[in-house]
């Protein structure tokens, strides 16, 4: 893996961190859940990586009034390192029901 690869990976996990801190302070089970799903990542996999933008974007559009905005704001932040880091898009997901 190069090291921008990995730097991004830091990062990614650097963020997925502290949303994971202040989701634990606040004893916020509901998004603690929907970010353990995809957190942390169990591999390097593009798959993994795939599943953790599911589940944020998930968490973020059905269970917003369950946010902090600095919550949010660290959600918005993983979003766009998986976006650009990896070309990691809504419309790269794979097709899921009721979705």
């Amino acid at each position: 893996m190069n090291n921008e690869k990995q730097g991004t990976l830091g990062e990614l996990d650097k963020e997925c961190l502290a949303l994971f801190d202040r989701l634990c302070e606040r004893r916020s089970v509901l998004p603690l859940a929907h970010l353990m799903h995809g957190w942390p990542l169990v591999d390097q996999s593009g798959e993994a990586r795939q599943r953790l933008f599911y589940v944020l974007s998930e968490l973020r559009r059905w269970h917003r009034d369950n946010l902090k905005s600095d919550e949010l704001l660290i959600i918005d932040e993983i979003l766009l390192i998986l976006a650009d880091g990896y070309g990691i898009t809504d419309s790269s997901l794979p097709e899921v029901s009721g979705r």
